[in-house]
Formats: C-alpha cells, structure tokens, sequence
C-alpha cells in the first residue's frame, strides 16, 4: 500500500506549480493561436462558439498536464510506503 507523499510543508510541490503555470500562462495564449489557425482554416469565418469553449479547455488542460509531466519531481516527493502491507 503506498500512502501520500510525504511532504515537509504544506507549500505545494513542484508537479503542483508547473500544472498550474501551464494551464494559467502557457495555455490560454496557446488557445488563442490555434484558434485563429483554425479560423484561417475555416475560410475566416467564425467557429461556432461551443467549439471554441471546448478548444480552449482542452488546450489549456493538455498544456497544464505537460508542463507538469516535464517538470522533475522534487526530492521531497517520495511516497511512503507501508511497510506492514501485503504486496
């Protein structure tokens, strides 16, 4: 049985940060050129106001989950492990 991450402080971790540097900083302006890539694609017409939503989140999403899978794990961040629990 692993327990949670064994942490120092209640700041939180680095996988913590980056996620949400990326989806705050990285991910809404990435968001915004491929919107307009997709638009100059369509011909400059707008696209419909619901694709849009849904590409803005799931740009803003993937970019908060790479920034947060590159970042190293610090070495604070080891799990615990039970030492009495059955494999």
């Amino acid at each position: 049985m692993v327990l949670p991450l064994k942490q120092p402080t209640a700041a939180p971790t680095r996988k913590v940060l980056a996620y949400t540097g990326g989806s705050a900083v990285i991910g809404p302006a990435l968001s915004e050129i491929v919107l307009y890539v997709l638009q100059l694609l369509n011909h400059g017409q707008e696209l419909p106001d619901n694709i849009q939503k849904a590409v803005y989140t799931l740009i803003i999403v993937a970019a908060g989950f790479v920034a947060a899978y590159a970042t190293p794990a610090s070495s604070d961040d080891v799990p615990v492990v039970d030492p009495q629990a059955t494999p």
